[in-house]
């Protein structure tokens, strides 16, 4: 494959179609960066002449990391211009960055574990260059990284926010991207990623007595992204990383099984995390249950919800256009606020890379049996919605109004992202939230 090295400006890939005319509207110019940048690369290198959409770009947890060069002020207009200009934006998070804090960003970024493929940017400004060691990595279908001698300087390190460990994980992430678009890859430092694992002091940061609840939110986005797309043995440094950090107190107290999810294939869940402490939606692996026993599971909701006091006549019922596929019987949407901006941004990230945007993400592997309609001829991974039940005899609060996405990984778990704000919105007098899943199926 001929060597690339230069990229596109931003508003001509097209996922990012009409971005040319927000800057324009607004006097600003972005620039792409992190995950959804690389994963765009990846795309038009290993995919050439292949259509991919913003649903291609943020898989699972991922969000897309915009760093416009106006004042802070103006972010939520121009948030709210892109989820009107872009195709599919109101679906996946956004992490917007104002110049001052994108500058304050890429510095504590450049003192971070060093990693070719996530130098890569695009800017709307102009073509821009990818840097000869990111081409040498894509070409030869490889994720390589280096421990960077800065990172104790950096401003998250000394205040707490950061662990150097999640450096590694990253790149197990871009590890997960390369596999799924390109087919294959391998991590160059396998052996020194599995030396860095077991060394005494790899999960020092994650104890520290300052900000340990954030560290442990973003630990467990890392994991969850990397576990939901990956399968045991695809990295022994990940395996054994895994088995690490399921030692960790953070984890045990929010009652995960972290082998039990990678190694057993339990299903997983991810939210935001509230401004009082803790996940949006606090369980970490919900049963999931699939197949023709969803269909029960729904009848058993809908009956519970009538003994409640739900008149028959308000009882949910699924458009025909529809099958239900899954039911995630119970989960709890907490009702405290969610972090702001004002609070130095979204806690789930080191990078000051935040979303406001409040989903649940869900991933869960079917058993593949007879009683099993999710199997790879069945299931239309392009097909996939969801909606949020709340629990509640109180016909005001109805069916939540959520964006909800899904689709299957390549390893064979199912996923699915939705929306909670509108739950979150509904009864804000109620703490916690009983709520259901309903996983469908548009039968087009």
């Amino acid at each position: 494959m001929a060597e690339v090295a230069t990229v596109m400006p931003l508003h001509e890939v097209p996922a990012f179609r009409g971005l040319k005319e927000v800057a324009k509207e607004f006097g600003v110019e972005f620039t792409l960066f992190g995950g959804a940048a690389t994963r765009a690369l990846m795309y038009m290198h290993y995919r050439p002449g292949e259509d991919f959409d913003l649903f291609n770009l943020t898989p699972f947890t991922s969000d897309i990391d915009l760093w416009h060069n106006g004042e802070r002020e103006d972010t939520p207009n121009i948030m709210q211009a892109i989820n009107e200009t872009i195709l599919f934006a109101p679906w996946c998070r956004w992490a917007l960055q104002d110049a001052d804090i994108g500058k304050k960003a890429a510095v504590n970024r450049s003192r971070s574990t060093r990693v070719p493929l996530r130098s890569l940017a695009l800017s709307t400004l102009e073509s821009m260059e990818i840097p000869t060691a990111a081409i040498e990595d894509l070409q030869a279908r490889r994720v390589s990284f280096e421990r960077n001698e800065a990172y104790r300087q950096s401003d998250f390190a000394r205040k707490g926010r950061d662990a150097e460990i999640f450096g590694l994980i990253m790149a197990l992430n871009l590890l997960a991207d390369m596999r799924d678009i390109a087919g294959e890859g391998e991590l160059t430092e396998e052996e020194e990623a599995l030396r860095w694992v077991t060394a005494p002091d790899a999960w020092q940061e994650l104890y520290a007595p300052v900000d340990t609840g954030r560290l442990t939110t973003r630990l467990w986005h890392l994991l969850a992204s990397y576990m939901a797309r990956s399968n045991p043995g695809s990295s022994r440094a990940a395996d054994v990383l895994i088995e690490f950090a399921g030692q960790s107190e953070g984890l045990r107290s929010a009652k995960v099984d972290l082998q039990g999810v990678f190694f057993d294939g339990q299903p997983l869940s991810a939210s935001k995390m509230t401004a009082a402490g803790g996940f949006r939606v606090p369980e970490l692996s919900p049963e999931v249950v699939t197949g023709v026993e969803a269909q029960t599971a729904f009848e058993k909701i809908c009956t519970e919800l009538q003994e409640a006091g739900l008149p028959a006549h308000d009882l949910p019922q699924i458009d025909p256009a529809f099958e239900l596929i899954g039911v995630v019987p119970e989960i709890t949407v907490r009702g405290e606020a969610g972090t702001r901006y004002e609070d130095g941004g979204n806690p789930d990230s080191v990078f000051e890379s935040w979303s406001p945007a409040d989903f649940v993400h869900l991933a869960w592997q079917d058993d593949g049996g007879a009683k099993s309609d999710l199997n790879p001829g069945h299931l239309n991974p392009a097909g996939m919605t969801a909606c949020v039940l709340p629990r509640v005899a109180d016909q005001s609060y109805g069916w939540a109004n959520a964006a909800a996405v899904g689709g299957r990984f390549a390893g064979g778990r199912n996923w699915i992202r939705v929306d909670l704000q509108d739950t979150t919105d509904r009864g804000r007098d109620a703490k916690d939230k009983p709520a259901s899943i309903l996983i469908l199926q548009s039968r087009l």
